[in-house]
Parts: C-alpha cells; sequence; structure tokens
C-alpha cells in the first residue's frame, strides 16, 4: 500500500484502484485466474435498463483518458484520502451492496477530482461464484435509484426512471416508495452534490461514452 499513499501525497483530490489478480479459492487452495488485464472501468448510461451500468475497462476499447485517469474504479483495492472521501461524502446512503464504484467515481469526478489506476501495482481479490449470505435483488438495484435521486439531472433522472418503470414496474413501484420514505435525506444529499460539484454531468457522460465499444 506504500504506492498508495505515495500517490495520495502528490494528489489526494481523486480515489485510486490497481491492477487486480483474478484469485478463485477451490477446496481450500487460492488458485489464480487467467482472465485478462484490465485498467478500471467506465460506466454506461446508454442501452442499460439500470443506471449507472458498469463495465470492465480490458483494453480493448478506444477510449482513453490522459495520463493515468481512468472513468471508473472497480477491482476491490480502492484508494482516498480521508480528507476528500469525507469532502464526497463517501458511500452515504447506499445499502446492501451494488453500485459503490460508480457512486465514488462519478463524485470524484463531479468535485473536481478523478479517479486513478496505478499500474505498477497489483493486488489479489477472490472472487467467489457465489456470495455465502442472502442476497435481496430489491436491495442491490435500490443503490442504483438512490444514484439516480441524489446525482443524475433532471432529464436523466426522469429518463432512467421511466426506462426502470417500463421494464420492472413492480419493483420500480416498491423502490420509488422507498425513495420518497427518505426523501429528506435525498434532498438533502442532491443539494449538497449540487453545491460543491466543480463539473457539470456532461462531463462524466463524455469520459465514459468514449470507452463504449463500436458495434
Amino acid at each position: 500500500f506504500d504506492r498508495y499513499i505515495e500517490e495520495l501525497e502528490k494528489n489526494d483530490n481523486r480515489i485510486l484502484c490497481c491492477q487486480t489478480r483474478w484469485l478463485s479459492k477451490n477446496n481450500g487452495v487460492v488458485e489464480e485466474g487467467n482472465k485478462a488485464d484490465t485498467r478500471g472501468a467506465f460506466l454506461r448510461f446508454d442501452d442499460v435498463v439500470l443506471m449507472p451500468g458498469i463495465h470492465w475497462d480490458n483494453y480493448e476499447h478506444n477510449g482513453y483518458l490522459s495520463g493515468d485517469k481512468i472513468p471508473a474504479v472497480l477491482g476491490a483495492s480502492y484508494g482516498a484520502s480521508k480528507r476528500f472521501w469525507n469532502r464526497i461524502k463517501g458511500l452515504q446512503g447506499l445499502i446492501h451492496y451494488g453500485c459503490e464504484e460508480a457512486y465514488m467515481s462519478i463524485k470524484a469526478y463531479l468535485f473536481g477530482g478523478c479517479c486513478s489506476f496505478i499500474s505498477d501495482a497489483s493486488i489479489g481479490h477472490i472472487y467467489r461464484e457465489s456470495a455465502p449470505y442472502q442476497v435481496y435483488y430489491e436491495d442491490t438495484v435500490y443503490n442504483n435509484f438512490w444514484i439516480m435521486q441524489t446525482l443524475l439531472p433532471t432529464s436523466l433522472r426522469c429518463y432512467a426512471t421511466s426506462k426502470c418503470m417500463w421494464h420492472y414496474p413492480e419493483l420500480s413501484k416498491k423502490l420509488m416508495e422507498r425513495m420518497a420514505e427518505n426523501n429528506e435525506q435525498i434532498q438533502e444529499l442532491r443539494s449538497y452534490y449540487l453545491e460543491h460539484q466543480k463539473r457539470d454531468f456532461s462531463y462524466i457522460l463524455d469520459i465514459n461514452n468514449q470507452f463504449i465499444p463500436e458495434e
């Protein structure tokens, strides 16, 4: 973790991640997989039902950001300064599991910072075939709705919500009711994000859309 500290001492207005070593555990033995190298991730807001969608950047896309910047972090090896983490309010509002990387990455850029990739470091991560605990899909999708309500601009938020309502009417109805129950916190966070953001949301769309592979 010395490389993380070294990089954050240079500039702590960002979130870091590095190369992930894909590990699996079989009968108590940890083995390294042969999955291709990745360089963080990018987000999709176009043809996904649940915004934002997140995808590994596997070096096959045409998009490229200057320096060590990447559109989004991914790989369970994140680093940030306490100052910047508190400034963007971390993962406040999310529950259970899902969308953490998208949430922190979008806010890092909106607040004038960025996401950076450390190319000369790697951290092993064991990826399970299935979770050893009960996963409730509604709680996972809840986090998508939370991001829609707190970060997306009005037009995109309405589009994303209506798309979910069309594809998952019953689930979306339940989640909108849960959003209404937390409306006060949503409004507080939305106001805070708008007050402190240094970039327009169009910047988020621009840096991510260039990574969408051509059909």
